[in-house]
């Protein structure tokens, strides 16, 4: 972490120089697409990965003719953040959506009621729709069951299903916004679902569409049609995979008749691992927990003439990856305002590419779990709550959302705990972090974090990263609360704390009032400030009184609480603050003037990475000053600049040692001796940590 000076000078100066950027997606014959999500289907429970006894033709067929990839993991272990993921491109602290959304009738959870997908999130639905095709949602929502957060008001022109899991009371199906069963035969819904999506395809048979299709199996209560039942030899949890596997198969046949194969991408996937009766495949644990069993989950796709047929990948891929790939595929571009974490996985499909990600990340509720990087996975929190237990066949169980006859209406017989999908063996991990080699060790048995430290401490940092912008507020744009645009020579912030819309060149950010950090403001800022400061009669609260560069006037407060940071707004001309090429345009800076209050200066630091990521993703370079950044943070910051993929670049400037002592000795002029480094030795010291860059990293992008 920076010292109080580094924080003053370390800056981020955002350069509007007009870029053009090719288009994300070249032109295309506009392609349907299909996305099939079953509902706590495991890894191990298709016929295509291996489980002995459920039988699963069309899935199968479906694989032949497409990819199939063995290393995709849902974000969580349970239903609704992993289904926002999917919507959305966004992990699940981004988009808002880390718990499960509960109605007010069910006797186990009473506070949930309101959860909702947060109405500024774009779904695939919103993007499409906009786009021209038709869309459609069939089956389990579970993002939102009040008014507001329901399909048609989510970008589907229409929508039939249950709108969470099929054992929360009371089981409504609907049809678009209108209460249609009650109760529900849920025997019968899977055929009604296919149905719909098979009418849909006919229906929009010659205009482009986009089907999302999540099914309510093999979730619990387990309710085979009658068609299905007991015809499987695999018991009832085979039943059920039989008619989803059916269900597929109405749909790629519907789709050959009316030859659209070639013009639909179809994906099949599950939202998590699975409950008591499927199979993980010989990984470690269930539902609820983040051991492989428990996220890891099939990923299908077919586009034929574009996916080669038969192939299998073994690259790490994420639930987010689908929203880009999809939009790729359709020729959408993605939107700019806001982090998108998945990334297309057509180079995957199509070239047998590497995995686009350095690494993909699991979590439970707002806890960050899980890190996997190639063949490591490292556990950074709990893998979950314990499951495991040695049931007997013939031991009484009691699920108290299971089938009443009344309410939940399906077959009383429902698999038992004594039908542990996962593994149950394997190193307890106590003593975080754990670190595990998925390639030599599946099953996640021995916990190899001793014997790799150098592993550890790569994954630990990746985690400490992402922790990071996990402690961000949440936003769409993930910056929070601005939105960055260029208009002219100009660059706007819009933000919902800023007063109004107001075109500046740097931002900075203090600290607390009434603090020591407050104390060294005035001392150290104000002299070099064109702004007015005035701290209020109880040292509570810091008010500004800025001038623009077009000579209007904003007063505004700075919050003051324990843990609050607001910003001030300073605008003027960049000629004026200095000459070089890179501020010759306006620019954006952000100036963290932290001092010693780390909470709040790592909030502000993750902030100006946010602003930096939003400014290179629309063409904006981005320029650092001084070289007031350790080797370690510009690493960092290269490593994810690069990873944006934008058209744009970084630049790290220079000064020399006697520049660099000059303006530390100017900086602390007015400071009692020794408080901050002005002598050689002390700036020896100094940069010991805040090295300059040398000269071959001046102009890094």
């Amino acid at each position: 972490m920076r010292s109080a000076l580094g924080a003053c000078l370390a800056a981020l100066f955002l350069s509007a120089a007009p870029r053009t950027s090719p288009s994300l997606v070249a032109e295309r014959p506009r392609k349907n697409v299909i996305i099939i999500l079953a509902d706590d289907l495991g890894y191990g429970d298709l016929g295509c990965y291996g489980h002995p006894k459920f039988k699963t033709p069309n899935i199968d067929r479906l694989a032949a003719e497409g990819a199939r990839l063995t290393a995709f993991t849902a974000p969580v272990p349970y239903c609704a953040p992993s289904r926002a993921s999917l919507l959305t491109g966004r992990y699940p602290f981004r988009c808002g959506m880390t718990r499960n959304p509960v109605p007010k009738e069910d006797p186990l959870e009473k506070t949930l009621d309101g959860v909702g997908l947060p109405l500024d999130e774009l779904t695939l639905g919103d993007l499409f729709r906009k786009r021209g095709y038709k869309t459609a949602c069939y089956g389990k929502w579970h993002l939102g069951h009040q008014p507001q957060f329901r399909p048609t008001r989510r970008g589907f022109d229409s929508y039939f299903g249950i709108l969470y899991s099929n054992d929360m009371h009371r089981v409504e199906l609907i049809e678009n916004n209108k209460v249609v069963e009650y109760p529900v035969v849920q025997t019968t819904v899977t055929k009604r679902l296919t149905a719909k999506a098979v009418d849909f395809i006919q229906a929009n048979r010659n205009r482009p569409f986009l089907l999302y299709l999540p099914h309510i199996a093999p979730h619990k209560p387990l309710a085979p049609g009658e068609e299905f039942y007991a015809k499987s030899s695999a018991g009832i949890y085979g039943d059920v995979i039989s008619e989803v596997d059916w269900s597929v198969g109405q749909i790629t046949s519907k789709l050959k008749e009316l030859g659209l194969e070639k013009d639909t991408l179809v994906v099949f996937t599950s939202d998590n691992g699975p409950w008591y009766g499927g199979s993980t495949g010989g990984l470690r644990g269930m539902k609820l927990q983040s051991w492989e069993g428990g996220i890891r989950v099939p990923l299908i796709a077919r586009l034929p003439g574009v996916i080669a047929a038969g192939h299998v990948s073994g690259e790490p891929a994420v639930m987010p990856d689908i929203f880009p790939t999809a939009l790729e595929v359709a020729g959408i571009p993605p939107p700019k305002d806001r982090v998108i974490d998945g990334k297309s996985l057509m180079p995957v499909l199509t070239l047998g590419a590497k995995s686009p990600h350095e690494a993909v990340f699991s979590f439970r509720g707002e806890n960050l779990t899980g890190v996997r990087a190639g063949r490591w996975k490292l556990y950074v929190g709990a893998p979950g709550p314990t499951v495991e237990r040695d049931w007997k066949p013939n031991e009484k169980y009691t699920d108290p959302r299971g089938p009443d006859g009344v309410r939940i209406l399906a077959p009383f017989e429902q698999a038992h705990p004594s039908q542990f999908p996962g593994v149950a063996t394997g190193d307890t991990v106590i003593t975080l972090p754990a670190l595990f080699d998925l390639e030599s060790d599946a099953a996640e048995q021995r916990n190899i974090a001793a014997s790799h430290p150098e592993v550890v401490r790569r994954l630990s940092d990746m985690a400490e990263r992402m922790r990071g912008e996990m402690r961000m507020p949440r936003t769409p744009s993930g910056d929070g609360g601005l939105t960055l645009v260029r208009d002219g020579h100009w660059l706007i912030i819009k933000g919902a704390k800023l007063p109004g819309e107001i075109s500046i060149n740097y931002l900075e950010a203090y600290c607390r009032a009434g603090s020591t950090d407050a104390d060294w403001v005035k001392q150290t800022v104000i002299p070099h400030s064109n702004a007015h400061v005035l701290m209020s009669a109880d040292s509570k609260v810091l008010k500004l009184k800025d001038t623009l560069a077009d000579g209007v006037t904003v007063e505004h407060t700075i919050n003051a609480g324990q843990d609050e940071v607001d910003f001030r707004l300073v605008a003027h001309h960049p000629r004026s603050v200095r000459s070089e090429a890179h501020w010759a345009q306006p620019c954006v800076r952000l100036s963290a003037f932290m001092g010693f209050d780390e909470k709040a200066r790592a909030r502000v630091e993750a902030l100006q990475w946010q602003v930096a990521a939003r400014a290179l993703e629309i063409g904006i370079d981005v320029v650092l000053d001084f070289g007031f950044w350790s080797r370690a943070e510009r690493e960092e910051f290269r490593s994810r600049a690069k990873a944006l993929g934008a058209d744009a670049e970084v630049v790290f400037l220079d000064v020399s040692r006697e520049e660099l002592v000059a303006r530390l000795a100017a900086r602390c002029a007015n400071l009692p001796e020794g408080t901050f480094p002005v002598t050689e030795a002390q700036v020896d010291d100094y940069l010991a940590v805040f090295e300059p860059p040398g000269e071959e990293e001046r102009t890094d992008s």
